[in-house]
């Protein structure tokens, strides 16, 4: 097994995560076909779960197709990967200025962790992309140990 195998395998499991989460998560009654949730922010979710899936799908094309550079392609397979997690930064970062907010209170529940004796409330969006984010910087180190 080489680095670049590995980085590539890396990223190809980031990627399909990030094109079956969305669909898993947010095409039901906490998102989708959530009631309280306005018509026009039910289409978006909707819009949202499906750009990631394709946008997944390309990059496990650009890294198991065969055909040249694929060097190029692994990096510009990396880029798409990282562009909902940034688009995830940005949004949280500017969430006060629109009023938005991590979850509902009909919605998904906050994930409960326990480190010791404290025990740790954290919302799984930004555990995902903190988890993300940690799996694409390790599949770019990888791959690129192996060039």
């Amino acid at each position: 097994m080489t680095h670049r195998w590995l980085g590539e395998w890396v990223l190809a499991v980031l990627a399909a995560a990030q094109g079956v989460a969305p669909l898993a998560i947010d095409l039901n009654s906490t998102h989708a076909t959530n009631p309280e949730w306005a018509r026009r922010a039910r289409f978006q979710v909707v819009w949202q779960a499906f750009s990631l899936s394709a946008c997944a799908l390309l990059c496990e094309g650009l890294l198991w197709w065969p055909g040249a550079h694929p060097r190029e392609r692994f990096y510009l397979a990396a880029i798409l990967a990282a562009i909902p997690m940034l688009g995830f930064s940005i949004a949280l970062s500017l969430i006060r200025i629109y009023g938005g907010a991590l979850r509902d209170a009909n919605g998904i529940p906050p994930i409960r962790l326990r480190l010791g004796a404290r025990a740790l409330t954290q919302d799984g969006n930004l555990l995902a992309i903190a988890a993300g984010s940690l799996a694409l910087i390790a599949a770019v180190v990888t791959y690129r140990w192996g060039s």
